[in-house]
């Protein structure tokens, strides 16, 4: 079960600094020369992952904290 989460966790937390990454693309990194590019606006009322980055990021680094604390935990009351 450690495993598991330890895995979502990283997965969490490389997903979140994907998605911030992201902004630092060009806007046509895959439009072809002499095509007119445009950004697409979306209405809020329209789900985005985006939007949830932070939330992501942040809740991959407190899971993988928490599982870091506990491995640490456990290890000390081993050696006592």
């Amino acid at each position: 079960m450690v495993k598991a989460l330890r895995m979502v966790s990283v997965f969490l937390i490389v997903l979140g600094v994907c998605l911030f990454l992201v902004d630092f693309l060009p806007v046509n990194l895959t439009a072809l020369e002499g095509e007119d590019v445009y950004m697409k606006i979306v209405p809020d009322d329209t789900f985005s992952i985006v939007s949830y980055r932070l939330a992501i990021l942040i809740t991959g680094v407190v899971v993988f904290m928490t599982l870091q604390l506990k491995a640490a935990l456990d290890a000390r009351r081993q050696g006592e």
